[in-house]
This record gives structure tokens, C-alpha cells and sequence, in this order.
């Protein structure tokens, strides 16, 4: 996973057991955030992230999918 330390490494590791739909964003300045179940999981995912940094985030997981390029 690019761009985050250890935390961002242990966050991905929750949302990785949450229910689906879920969603984890990051930016290249190390801000990340998920979201999982419920309505948008993808919008309320970057919204999480955006809330620490100004960059903007990119999803980098949907569901059990990495979508990072």
C-alpha cells in the first residue's frame, strides 16, 4: 500500500474485516479513511480521508478489490 505508515497499515487491516460495501481512500501525503456498509461507502470513504489533508484522496480498495493505479 503506497503513501501511509504504520497506522494507515493498521486501518487497512480493520476495514479489511467490516462488512461490505466498503471502501479505503489515500492521498500521497499519507491522509487515509474508509467507510464501510451502509449508503456510499466509496463518497463517505474520501470524505474520511479529505478530513486530514488537503490533497485530494483517490480510492485505493472497493470491496475486495484494490483499484489503486
Amino acid at each position: 500500500m503506497p503513501h501511509v505508515g504504520a497506522n494507515g497499515r493498521k486501518g487497512y487491516a480493520t476495514f479489511l474485516e467490516k462488512g461490505l460495501p466498503r471502501a479505503f481512500a489515500l492521498n500521497g501525503t499519507g491522509a487515509w479513511g474508509w467507510a464501510a456498509e451502509g449508503d456510499d461507502a466509496t463518497a463517505r470513504a474520501i470524505a474520511n480521508c479529505q478530513k486530514h489533508s488537503r490533497t485530494p484522496c483517490r480510492l485505493y480498495a472497493v470491496d475486495e478489490e484494490v483499484v489503486w493505479k
